[in-house]
């Protein structure tokens, strides 16, 4: 498993963004597989109104899978593996107790990337939908819920200011620079600029590097 900073800083971050809706695991291990997912949300009964990406987010049980850098086809077949392996798990373990599973049981998968090259986008079949903020991607299969959101591609408004500080170069420097502009008060902007300090996060990447 990956132990860059990036890769702790946003599981730390989307932790704390997460949890006051629900329960959220890092590193939760696949049932029968050596796989990890980066994190396993769980909502709670009670949710707050929110907006943008996070309403849907906090609607369901989520896989959150977070890439600094470009994944490949491979990865992203990794990616929506885990996914099903859950879902048999849930499933199975719904049927050995005699419950039944309503669709919103059952996890959705969101893959954060920086951005999405036309090339993947094509040989992984991911489509916009009309209804669906700009940057968000399904795939073709709507059984199994799963998305790709392209960081770069938000819309740059308050509801999706919390994506965005995982961009790359402006995106997330765009992102910053709107957290120092929040109210003092606010207890998002002292946590985020905190855990932005303390794994030393870089707010000028290459977008040409693959990582």
């Amino acid at each position: 498993m990956s132990q860059n900073p990036f890769d702790a800083f946003s599981k730390e971050f989307l932790s704390e963004l997460l949890t006051p809706f629900g329960k959220v695991e890092r590193s939760f291990e696949v049932p029968g597989e050596s796989k990890y997912i980066d994190l396993l949300f769980r909502p709670t009964a009670i949710k707050p109104q929110e907006k943008g990406i996070l309403k849907q987010v906090i609607s369901t049980p989520s896989i959150l899978e977070v890439y600094s850098g470009f994944p490949s086809v491979d990865e992203l077949s990794t990616c929506l593996l885990k996914l099903l392996w859950l879902r048999e798990d849930i499933i199975r373990k719904a049927k050995s107790e005699n419950q039944k599973l309503s669709a919103k049981e059952l996890p959705s998968l969101w893959i954060l990337v920086p951005s999405l090259s036309a090339a993947l986008k094509k040989v992984s079949g991911v489509v916009h939908k009309p209804r669906s903020a700009q940057g968000i991607y399904h795939f073709p299969n709507p059984m199994i819920q799963a998305m790709i959101i392209s960081i770069k591609e938000l819309p740059t408004t308050p509801e999706h200011l919390w994506l965005r500080i995982l961009g790359r170069n402006r995106t997330q420097a765009t992102a910053v620079e709107e957290v120092l502009s929040l109210s003092l008060d606010d207890p998002r902007r002292a946590s985020i600029l905190r855990m932005l300090f303390a794994w030393k996060i870089v707010t000028y990447r290459d977008e040409s590097s693959p990582h």
